[in-house]
């Protein structure tokens, strides 16, 4: 088997679980908010939103690069096989929703890291984790879970659980960050792994900005 077919397998297994999670890890309610962080006029709300190819810091969307070192016919057939995978996902959330929607992954690349983008045709509503548990009545000395705001984006942050009484490692990086950012009628979402929350928020927010 060659790389670039392992490697689409095991996207394509993230990219289930990815749904999965966007379906019932988090509460994203459109299109019945009608916050906007900037202008009143809207995007046209029947065209797809159109994400960037490309992100700051070396991250590339999977149906447009192959693994690196591929020859052309590996890299087409990775590309192809992710967006297959992107179509899918992108159909069950326009299902549920009901809205435009468009859905990427993208990797850096030696295809060790991903991270996902979600874009709505719709404004935002809440969103949060299933529950905030508070840590002194877990013996934790942080919450596993928080939610906090930076600037105009919501986010989610997973953190290995630290016993009371040990020590937080003030370097450490959550275990997954959810963000979302509501802007011009249209609602976008990350999800990253091991990444601090800033950097998450910078990501999504050049991705709004590059979206078309």
């Amino acid at each position: 088997m060659t790389a670039p077919t392992s490697r689409s397998s095991l996207v394509g297994a993230a990219l289930g679980l990815v749904l999965l999670g966007l379906l019932v890890a988090f509460a994203v309610a459109l299109p019945e908010s009608a916050h906007s962080t900037k202008s009143e006029a809207a995007p046209d709300p029947d065209a797809a939103i159109s994400l960037p190819d490309t992100l700051p810091g070396g991250w590339t969307a999977v149906d447009v690069a192959g693994p690196k070192g591929a020859d052309a016919a590996q890299t087409k057939e990775f590309t192809d096989n992710q967006t297959k995978a992107l179509r899918y996902v992108t159909d069950v959330l326009e299902k549920v929703y009901a809205v435009p929607t468009t859905f990427r992954v993208y990797a850096t690349s030696d295809l060790s890291e991903y991270i996902t983008l979600t874009a709505w045709g719709a404004p935002g509503g809440a969103f949060g984790p299933n529950g905030l548990n508070d840590p002194e009545l877990s013996g934790l000395a942080r919450a596993p879970v928080e939610l906090v705001r930076i600037r105009d984006t919501v986010c989610t942050v997973n953190w290995q659980p630290v016993p009371v009484g040990q020590a937080i490692d003030p370097a450490a990086k959550p275990t997954g960050v959810e963000c979302q950012l509501s802007e011009d009628g249209r609602t976008f979402q990350i999800g990253t792994g091991p990444m601090a929350p800033e950097e998450s928020v910078k990501l999504l927010e050049a991705a709004a900005g590059a979206a078309t």
